[in-house]
């Protein structure tokens, strides 16, 4: 498909609406302009500083989201590694068990030498974050039945609370189930 700059990607077309120059689809609403130039356009302007976006769908060019990013993340309330919590690396995939996986990550990718401890600046240049659990919630049978039972009926037939109660006492000993990103950044001084 053909794309063409932001600056020339739409033109209005009616008092209502724009269309897209490229493929001609036609948008209105409060949202028209900014959706005809997206459809086939390229080059969008950042939110921030005005400089073209490399990838379609950013708002912000890469220097000024790295920026952003980094003063989220400085934000964030340093908090020490309390032996349990995973960590993990803020807006990436990779989740660690203890402070010294994340050192090994960061020396078997060649980020620091291998004869590096993780100090706080190595922690913050690489955005290390504590996870919280995230933990299926409690189950509710009426809540999930609803859909099958007739208007009539408000709960299900027969003993439904006795497996309700069965299920989330299950659901409630089994622990952490898995880990989110959390809003505290990892404090290094204390967690080794």
């Amino acid at each position: 498909m053909k794309t063409m700059p932001w600056n020339e990607a739409a033109k209005q077309e009616t008092h209502e609406g724009w269309v897209c120059c490229t493929c001609k689809k036609f948008y209105f609403g409060e949202c028209a302009e900014r959706t005809a130039r997206y459809c086939c356009g390229r080059g969008r302007p950042c939110d921030e500083c005005g400089k073209p976006t490399n990838v379609k769908h950013k708002t912000r060019c890469d220097t000024c989201q790295h920026d952003r990013d980094k003063k989220t993340y400085m934000n964030m309330q340093p908090v020490v590694w309390d032996g349990e919590q995973m960590l993990c690396a803020y807006q990436d995939d990779k989740y660690f068990s203890h402070p010294d996986a994340v050192l090994e990550w960061l020396i078997d990718e060649e980020m620091i030498p291998e004869d590096s401890n993780l100090t706080q600046e190595a922690a913050e240049k690489f955005q290390i974050i504590l996870c919280e659990p995230h933990n299926p919630s409690q189950w509710e049978v009426c809540e999930e039945f609803q859909d099958y039972m007739p208007e009539e009926m408000s709960e299900p037939p027969g003993d439904w609370e006795k497996a309700e109660k069965a299920v989330n006492d299950w659901l409630s000993s089994c622990g952490d189930w898995c880990w989110m990103p959390g809003k505290n950044r990892l404090l290094v001084e204390s967690s080794q």
